[in-house]
Parts: structure tokens; C-alpha cells; sequence
């Protein structure tokens, strides 16, 4: 099978030299999962488009009929050889998402009434999920706010950095990307985008409590590696655009399963904690039923 790649990411680029090798880990019907020297490589026919992804041009048939899980993939000059595919890479495009550089302290005045009325879309939608797991119900979460949320909604940021505050989360639900997975990724990503002080996670301890793919996953969102939904939702929020916020919101929640409204619910509660106003927060907690 001959297929053509309409983009490499930055960092898949960067990671996947002319001769180097990597092994297949998880094979789906639109998304290849490949480890290369203990990073991931995505290889996917669906958007969003990412830094660690190599897109593919249209494609009928499921992944799976031409590749399994332990094959191997190699780069040899403008081609890859994956299982019984070969990847063309000539006249793709590099995707490099642009994040913008907050200073200062985030204000999200203007945001407010997007935020909770983003919150309750997210009620709506886990009210309709079919996942067993619902995040906001679980002793995990409440646990979360109480250890997280509120000292950090009030300026505690060493309280909010705790690690034991983290782990009961991760791994925490079914899935390919567990909802406390999802969760943490998506704060993570927002925390550490809009604040000098970073709450980061070593990746040993991700790999302790969660899935390979799931751990690397966390990892890159933590340190700004994201895809261009979360990279526009961030724009959103620089520029203080509720119209554009509540789209990109929409399109997130959209992902997979469950771990779009997931990741969304950690970027409310973080722009919710950030924002020190706590009307905002109860706001927000009330609407998601917490």
C-alpha cells in the first residue's frame, strides 16, 4: 500500500531521521501509535494536526488491515516503511502550531460568562456520555479541588504543586486515555501556558501511574507540545475572544469518546482557579455538578 503524507510535524520531524527506526505500539483504524527511542510518533489520518504527527492524505480503508502492533517503522530519504505500507514525505508540509507568550497575570473579565456557559455545555455532554467513568463525580475530583483549586484560586501555588495531589487521578478511568489522563493534560497545558510558575509531572512518575502513550501524552501537553485545537483555544484566550473560546471549546469536547469534554474540564477549572475570582469558580463547580 503507497501512501502520501500531507504533513510532518515539527517534532516528529525532528525525532525521525533519514535511517532510524521505530516500533508500532497501538495500531486503531485512523491512528498508528509508534515509539521511537522512548518518544511517541502519531501517524494518523484524522485531525487535529500536532508536532509529534505525521498526517495522511485521504485513505479508505482502516490502518489496521496494513499494519500490526511490533512492526516496524523506518525512514529511508524522502519515504517510510511501516508493515505493508510505504509513507511518500516528499511535498509534505512541517506543522508547527504558534502559542502565544502570556505576561503578566491572566485576566479573563471579558471570558467570564463563556467560561460558565462552556461549563455547562460540558454538564450537558457528560450527562449524555456513555463512559462509566464521570470525572466531576468521583471522590478523585472532589479531592482535586479541594487540594488544588482552591489554594491555587488564592494564590498557594506551592500547595497547588504537590504531586500527591496529581496522582489519584492519573489512570483514573477506562480508555486509551483515561478521563484523569485527559484531565490533568488539559490543565497542565493551560496552568503552564498562563503562568510563570509551572506545574510540571516528571515522566517516570506519569509512567508509574499510567499508560505509556497516555504518560507521554501528559508529558508533552505539560510542556506546551500541543495540537492546533488547543493551540487555537490558547490564542482564544490571550486575545480574549469569547466567540472563538466557545468554538474551540466545542471542537475539543468533540474528541474521541470522552476525552475531549476531559481535557476541556481541566482548562475551565484552570481558567477558573487562575482567574482568583471566586464567584468564577463556584460558578463554573455548579454548573459541572460539583
Amino acid at each position: 500500500m503507497r501512501l502520501a503524507a500531507s504533513y510532518i510535524g515539527s517534532l516528529a520531524l525532528k525525532n525521525l531521521q533519514n535511517g532510524e527506526t521505530g516500533i508500532v505500539k497501538h495500531v486503531f483504524k485512523n491512528t498508528i501509535y509508534i515509539e521511537k527511542d522512548s518518544e511517541l510518533l502519531v501517524i494518523s489520518r484524522k485531525s487535529p494536526r500536532a508536532p509529534i504527527n505525521i498526517g495522511l492524505r485521504e485513505l479508505q480503508a482502516s490502518l489496521k488491515a496494513w499494519v500490526n502492533v511490533g512492526d516496524s517503522l523506518k525512514r529511508i530519504d524522502d519515504k517510510l516503511f511501516l508493515g505493508n505500507v510505504e509513507i511518500e514525505l516528499r511535498g509534505a508540509y512541517v506543522y508547527e502550531p504558534s502559542i502565544p507568550i502570556f505576561s503578566g497575570e491572566p485576566s479573563f473579565t471579558s471570558l467570564e460568562d463563556y467560561i460558565t456557559e462552556a461549563a455547562f455545555m460540558l454538564s450537558l455532554l457528560y450527562e449524555t456520555s456513555q463512559n462509566p467513568i464521570q470525572l466531576p463525580a468521583t471522590h478523585e475530583f472532589k479531592q482535586f479541588i479541594q487540594n488544588v483549586i482552591t489554594p491555587l484560586s488564592r494564590g498557594n501555588t506551592q500547595t497547588a504543586s504537590k504531586l500527591d495531589n496529581y496522582t489519584p487521578l492519573l489512570g483514573l478511568g477506562g480508555g486509551f486515555t483515561p478521563s484523569g489522563d485527559d484531565f490533568i493534560a488539559g490543565f497542565l497545558t493551560t496552568i503552564n501556558a498562563l503562568t510563570k510558575h509551572k506545574i510540571t509531572i516528571d515522566r517516570n512518575t506519569l509512567l508509574k501511574y499510567t499508560s505509556w502513550a497516555s504518560a507521554l501524552l501528559i508529558d508533552y501537553a505539560q510542556h506546551g507540545i500541543v495540537d492546533e485545537t488547543l493551540a487555537s483555544l490558547l490564542i482564544s484566550i490571550h486575545d480574549e475572544d469569547g466567540e472563538g473560546f466557545m468554538d474551540c471549546i466545542l471542537a475539543l469536547a468533540q474528541r474521541g469518546h470522552n476525552s475531549g469534554i476531559d481535557i476541556s474540564l481541566g482548562v475551565l477549572t484552570a481558567l477558573a482557579a487562575l482567574s482568583r475570582r471566586e464567584n468564577l469558580i463556584e460558578r463554573v463547580l455548579r454548573q459541572i455538578n460539583c
